[in-house]
């Protein structure tokens, strides 16, 4: 599955490090195991830390798709109600999920 990446907004913070805005849009079926997220999706050579919010939720009504969180370069989406990563045939069309990017250098 290919995510859908846009980089909202890209700043300097203290210490020489950058702070991007990336709004991820998820297009069909979740890979379990996450969707590779890279720094340069964001704008960045690196991470220091990556926050994740959910903008937008899926519109099938017995799926609760929320908890988004970053690991291994990868973000990851957890079943709301049960807390356990979203299994791979749940339909995460029209998911969003805003993160807030801490990282070094811009990516060329």
């Amino acid at each position: 599955m290919a995510l859908t990446n846009k980089i909202l907004t890209q700043s300097e913070v203290l210490g020489g490090l950058l702070l991007s805005e990336v709004e991820t849009t998820f297009d069909s079926s979740y890979l379990e195991g996450g969707e590779s997220f890279k720094p340069s999706d964001a704008g960045l050579q690196s991470f220091s830390h990556v926050l994740c919010n959910m903008k937008m939720g899926t519109e099938a009504s017995e799926k609760w798709v929320g908890d988004p969180w970053y690991g291994s370069e990868k973000l990851h989406l957890n079943d709301h109600k049960t807390g356990k990563e979203v299994a791979s045939a749940v339909n995460c069309e029209k998911v969003k999920v805003v993160s807030f990017c801490l990282g070094k250098g811009r990516a060329k």
